[in-house]
């Protein structure tokens, strides 16, 4: 599983580089198909291509819904970055960019499919493996091939990563992201400032009301993350710029954040703003599906021994597209590890194995 987790992390992929991710989507489908599925590259124009992979071997209910595991191949990690950042194990850890988010899970599940074949144990409803290319950037090209599996499925398992105490995610916020123009009227600082309209003191009353929106009582957030604008400093500013990050529990406060913000009003004279966006997360409640499905998982690990608590987090992911339309969805059943995104991430190899029986032993019991 090193060895393999070695290759696929050498394998750099940003989500921003088709030619990196067809490469590695390639490389993914001739693994899986060594281990005697069907798997198969799905062109994408718009980015790096998909992978599916089915498993339905003989004796199989083909009629039955299938399971449906989704990883993700992308990385936040540019071209080179394997130079400064290298994959290496040290103290029963393995380290690198996309370790932990997510290559370790791919490996997982690939080693889990070998350990049917080997077992010749196989679950009695097909098995689908979705591995998409845009995870990072919110899943944009996916997401229909995403959604519209799951609603043909029985379960969906996401296999982001687990957190450092080995649960798993029952619940996620809903991501939306938005952005604001101000565009005023440029004039000489010194000479006739009276005759400019500064877009940055608008930006400033307006970051402003976008804090006044933040709701920590119920878990809702606005977060202002790029404020840029201007040329120079003796010159009004005639034009500036807000990046806008949104978190929230449920639909309900997503949609009263994507109000606020989208009717937005200039409160200076001569500034006009526009603001766009959304989430493209939505919300993924503790439901009665997700619950049921965990209770089912739970289950299982209490079999092997193992403790599986049950967190929610401010992150999204592939699952909140999938609990979204009703299908009993589980996240987090990846490796335990910690740094997602940092320099420092990396996973745990004492517990990676377990991870893998506890995955395997799952698929066969669903």
């Amino acid at each position: 599983m090193v060895d393999a987790l070695r290759v696929l992390v050498h394998h750099e992929s940003p989500t921003n580089s088709k030619s990196l991710m067809d490469v590695l989507a390639d490389y993914l489908a001739l693994r899986f198909q060594r281990v005697g599925v069907q798997a198969q590259v799905l062109d994408n124009p718009y980015g790096g291509n998909h992978v599916r992979v089915d498993c339905c071997p003989e004796g199989v209910d083909e009629n039955a819904k299938p399971g449906l595991i989704i990883c993700h191949f992308d990385t936040v990690w540019p071209e080179g970055t394997l130079e400064t950042m290298p994959f290496y194990t040290q103290d029963d850890c393995a380290y690198g960019p996309g370790t932990y988010d997510m290559k370790a899970s791919i490996v997982m599940v690939e080693f889990a499919l070998r350990a049917m074949r080997d077992l010749e144990q196989f679950p009695t409803r097909p098995l689908v493996l979705l591995l998409n290319s845009d995870e990072e950037t919110g899943s944009p090209t996916s997401r229909d091939l995403i959604e519209k599996q799951a609603a043909e499925s029985e379960y969906v398992f996401v296999m982001e990563p687990s957190l450092i105490q080995g649960g798993v995610k029952t619940s996620r916020k809903g991501v939306g992201y938005f952005e604001m123009v101000a565009q005023g009227l440029s004039a000489h600082a010194g000479v006739e400032p009276e005759k400019g309209r500064s877009a940055i003191v608008e930006i400033a009353h307006q970051i402003q009301t976008l804090h006044a929106l933040n709701d920590y009582e119920v878990g809702t957030t606005v977060n202002i993350g790029v404020v840029d604008g201007g040329t120079r400093s003796n010159v009004v500013p005639e034009r500036a710029h807000l990046i806008i990050d949104t978190r929230a529990w449920t639909q309900e406060e997503a949609d009263r954040v994507t109000h606020a913000i989208l009717t937005l009003q200039s409160q200076t004279e001569g500034v006009q703003v526009r603001t766009w966006g959304g989430f493209n997360r939505p919300p993924m409640p503790r439901s009665p599906h997700v619950l049921r499905l965990y209770e089912k998982v739970a289950a299982v690990a209490a079999d092997l021994e193992m403790e599986l608590p049950e967190y929610g987090v401010g992150g999204g992911s592939d699952a909140n597209l999938t609990a979204a339309i009703g299908i009993p969805t589980l996240d987090g059943l990846g490796p335990v590890g910690a740094g997602a995104h940092a320099a420092y991430e990396h996973i745990r190899l004492d517990t990676w194995a377990q991870r893998t029986t506890l995955l395997t032993s799952c698929l066969l019991r669903l």
